[in-house]
């Protein structure tokens, strides 16, 4: 039953990140096998490198192919719908573009908040339970790897490196779920707070701009100044 319930939310979080790399490669006027080479790179990255890092070989995605597969179809129904509904006109995006951007948001969310607790629960039952570090690192980077690599694909920097506190997001609802179980919660009432706190900062945040600190533009723009005259 638990483990059912596992694979269960580990497909809508397939879906979800497919959803946002499809999403992504429409934006980007990719062709359908851009869209959906996206859409698998950026539901199923994330588990590549987590167990890479485990040395679970060959990884996941090589041994039970469902994931590829539904995330394949994920990609290409939403370029279906993109196509009858010329998502990618001029006109249609400027009527719908915040649409557009909420969807997005949505899907990256549910992926974010599903795999960074997938990755640690993945990485405690490969025996490293006691290195913490390592066991919350494996469940950040499995919710930040696909799109990380998404992102790189579309010659872009990586969402988690500028903006809506993503990393911090993937860090405490690993975190929290890493207590939960550590203190003998229940495993799916553990993975269901530590998705949702995942899920809920990570909108919070785009919705009301939670960024961390940056150094503004114009000092930038008069560091490259002062660097040209040296």
């Amino acid at each position: 039953m638990i483990e059912t319930l596992i694979f269960s939310i580990e497909i809508i979080g397939t879906i979800a990140f497919a959803l946002s790399g499809a999403l992504r490669g429409i934006e980007k006027q990719l062709d359908l096998l851009g869209i959906t080479i996206l859409g698998v790179t950026a539901a199923t990255g994330g588990g590549l490198i987590r167990d890479i890092l485990l040395g679970s070989h060959p990884p996941l995605l090589f041994v039970n192919p469902i994931y590829v597969i539904v995330a394949a179809l994920t990609a290409v129904i939403a370029f279906i719908v993109a196509y009858i509904t010329q998502y990618y006109h001029y006109q249609f995006k400027n009527h719908l573009s915040s649409t557009f951007g909420s969807l997005l948001n949505l899907a990256d969310a549910i992926g974010l908040g599903i795999f960074a607790v997938i990755g640690v629960q993945t990485a405690m039952q490969g025996g490293f339970f006691e290195n913490a570090f390592l066991t919350l690192f494996v469940g950040i980077i499995t919710g930040v790897g696909g799109g990380m690599l998404r992102d790189v694909l579309v010659g872009e920097i990586p969402f988690f490196l500028k903006k809506h506190i993503y990393f911090l997001a993937a860090l405490l609802g690993s975190t929290s779920y890493y207590l939960l179980i550590k203190y003998d919660i229940n495993n799916v009432i553990a993975m269901t707070i530590g998705s949702l706190l995942t899920f809920l900062i990570r909108l919070l945040a785009s919705k009301y701009h939670w960024n961390l600190p940056k150094i503004p533009s114009k000092a930038c723009a008069d560091l490259d100044h002062v660097e040209n005259h040296l």
